[in-house]
């Protein structure tokens, strides 16, 4: 009995350290990142939870906060810390939300230039990868920086000219490259046997026509 009691005392323990540890790390606190997203975006966010059961990390903290602009999203923001110089650096995800529609108006309008028959699916990125500064970025200055992350989808039926496939990518790589958007383009083409994906990072055409044939 005493050593039933004795265990349960210890668990206890430390998934209460391991839950303090997550709010109250001394590199890290909740209150802090908070702070940040309130001053930027001038609105009061509420913490949900951690991004990952292993955080804090050595060196940065994920969070999913909440915003009454968009009750349903879980937003992430995130602390960085240099271990060398102890300053901190943060980042979220939460101007994709607010572009949301505008860039999807966007892409749809650009794609469709190319492809009238297409479908465009474009959805906020999910985690912000670098730092994002106090300041708030125009749309142009979201559109145009590599970490923002912009992710979108093409699909195009399988009575689409597959042949033209390439011309046309190529015609809208140049679209993009005019506007000087920084995207990944996932292009489904679905046919009776397959679809073909095609990966394309703007700048970096080399890499364009890599295809994965997956059977259906």
């Amino acid at each position: 009995m005493i050593r039933k009691t004795l265990s349960l005392f210890l668990c206890t323990v430390m998934l209460l350290g391991v839950m303090c540890g997550c709010k109250n790390n001394p590199k890290f606190t909740v209150d802090e990142i908070l702070e940040y997203m309130n001053e930027k975006y001038d609105e009061e966010f509420t913490y949900i939870r951690p991004a990952d059961v292993y955080q804090p990390g050595v060196d940065s903290f994920e969070i999913f906060v909440a915003s009454d602009k968009y009750p349903d999203e879980e937003i992430f923001a995130k602390c960085l810390f240099n271990t060398e110089t102890g300053e901190k650096r943060f980042c979220d995800n939460y101007v994709s939300y607010i572009y949301e529609d505008e860039v999807r108006d966007l892409l749809t309008e650009l794609t469709q230039e190319v492809y009238p028959d297409a479908k465009v699916r474009y959805v906020p990125i999910y985690k912000a990868s670098t730092d994002n500064g106090k300041d708030i970025p125009s749309l142009e200055q979201y559109l145009s920086r590599s970490s923002s992350s912009i992710d979108y989808m093409i699909l195009l039926s399988d009575e689409h000219d597959e042949t033209l496939y390439k011309e046309e990518l190529n015609t809208l790589i140049d679209k993009l490259e005019e506007k000087r958007w920084f995207v990944v383009l996932l292009l489904h083409i679905l046919m009776t046997k397959h679809i073909m994906i095609h990966l394309l990072l703007i700048n970096d055409r080399e890499n364009i026509w890599s295809t994965n044939y997956v059977e259906i």
